[in-house]
């Protein structure tokens, strides 16, 4: 499903030739969560070029996720008064206290 306000931008990093190591396991500032997007270039002198598409989160995402931040904090304090006005501990049944 792509949100309507996502956008993605293009990331590079160059990975310098280093011995006994045949593969590229970590690029610098690439998630692992991207590592199916990237595209991976060697060059004969042994440079790793890796280039991958990264979601980037603007002003609505942050809005968005305090929003939703507040509303989960609300909804756990309406749980505990409820739970609280039945004498029971919502923190008790969760086995925090």
């Amino acid at each position: 499903m792509k949100k309507p306000f996502l956008k993605t931008e293009i990331k590079r990093a160059i990975i310098e030739p280093e011995t006994d190591v045949d593969e590229v396991c970590i690029v610098p500032g690439m998630s692992m969560l991207y590592m199916h997007n990237a595209e991976i270039t060697v060059s004969e002198d042994g440079y790793a070029f890796v280039t991958w598409l990264q979601p980037v989160k603007d002003w609505k995402y942050h809005v968005a996720d305090f929003i939703a931040g507040c509303l989960i904090v609300v909804v756990f304090f309406i749980a505990c008064a409820v739970f609280w006005s039945a004498g029971i501990s919502l923190l008790q049944n969760l086995g925090v206290i």
